[in-house]
């Protein structure tokens, strides 16, 4: 997901400001960063293809989809996959 620079959901952190598309996804992050910026040490991390957080591998929220498992930061971002996946997968529309 884009999100403009303009956003009033905003987290400073690590030296920047990360902008988001919901108060919800902006606690969400300040909760726990470095489950969502890449920092956590020894973790692979995935993209979330909806709203664009890195999301740890053992993330609850899955869809299977294409013959891969996608995972996603929250329910939320797992619901608008799940209604649209051509939209986030990159497939060609």
């Amino acid at each position: 997901m884009t999100v403009k620079p303009g956003s009033p959901h905003r987290v400073e952190h690590g030296g920047r400001a990360w902008h988001f598309c919901s108060a919800h996804c902006a606690e969400k992050f300040s909760d726990d960063p470095a489950r969502y910026d890449g920092s956590a040490p020894g973790t692979a991390a995935e993209r979330d293809p909806v709203c664009g957080m890195t999301v740890k591998p053992d993330s609850p929220h899955r869809v299977g989809h294409a013959g891969r498992t996608w995972h996603f930061c929250s329910a939320h971002c797992a619901k608008k996959f799940a209604a649209d996946p051509a939209r986030y997968d990159g497939s060609p529309a």
